[in-house]
């Protein structure tokens, strides 16, 4: 009975080893999936990524010639949450033909008849960003300082807004690239220049007006400032200006490099 015993007992401890040492074993690999990855964010994959949160655009008409309000336009076209300071006098939410996310993301060949003035996106993942790029398909001529482009990611808590240095091709279908992101207090760019976009944030990009289009001054107005004064204009500036605030470009080819998770 004794021996029974301890052979019930040796074989008890020995399964109790057995455990212990798997138990010991390496950790498997993290697959929770928390370890960013890069990503190219293009037009094959853009819907995984992002989706159309808003857009403002400008009609090509024209009747401001007062320069009282500029960029001088009478109509624009709007989807989602929009400043109301970037709208004009006529607002239209319906019964238009709208873009939707693959109208950025594709090679988007349609007439150039749009004035883009912000286009935003919700993110559906956590994005770090390196880099932006864009393809302009823009009338001849037309005027586009890439420092008037500003980025603005807007969370729950806080909105922030970032320029960027950039480069461009020539012509008129110009590729725009936009790197080195910053912002005041460079307090959230990591060191390797990434900007974070996290889930269910909104990265919205606006064509600022060209300091041109915005310090042009009515005739009456020049009139009454004087020739010497830097609130003046002349007839051929103006004339310009407003050649410049009409002029279309299409935004196509969006791509988004940077790390994802």
């Amino acid at each position: 009975m004794k021996k029974l015993s301890k052979f019930l007992l040796c074989l008890t401890l020995m399964l109790v080893s057995c455990f212990a040492m798997v138990g010991c074993g390496d950790n498997p690999p993290d697959t929770s999936g928390n370890d960013y990855q890069s990503a190219v964010i293009n037009n094959s994959n853009y819907s995984n990524y992002l989706s159309l949160n808003s857009f403002l655009y400008y009609q090509t008409v024209n009747t401001d010639f007062y320069f009282q309000n500029m960029p001088c336009f009478d109509w624009c076209y709007k989807t989602g949450d929009i400043n109301s300071e970037l709208l004009g006098a006529k607002v239209l939410t319906e019964d238009f033909t709208k873009p939707t996310t693959e109208t950025f993301f594709s090679n988007n060949t349609t007439n150039i008849d749009k004035r883009w003035k912000v286009v935003s996106f919700k993110s559906l993942k956590d994005i770090k960003i390196n880099s932006i790029e864009f393809t302009l398909n823009r009338e001849q001529g037309i005027i586009l300082n890439t420092y008037n482009v500003s980025f603005i990611i807007t969370t729950n808590e806080t909105s922030k807004e970032y320029v960027s240095s950039s480069n461009q091709t020539e012509g008129n279908n110009c590729k725009y690239t936009f790197t080195s992101f910053w912002y005041p207090d460079y307090s959230d760019i990591e060191e390797n220049g990434y900007i974070s976009l996290p889930k269910d944030s909104v990265l919205t990009i606006v064509f600022n007006d060209t300091k041109l289009i915005k310090e042009t001054y009515s005739e009456e107005l020049s009139t009454q400032n004087g020739v010497g004064s830097p609130e003046y204009s002349t007839n051929e500036e103006r004339a310009f200006a407003l050649s410049e605030s009409i002029k279309c470009f299409n935004i196509s080819n969006l791509t988004i490099n940077g790390q994802s998770k």
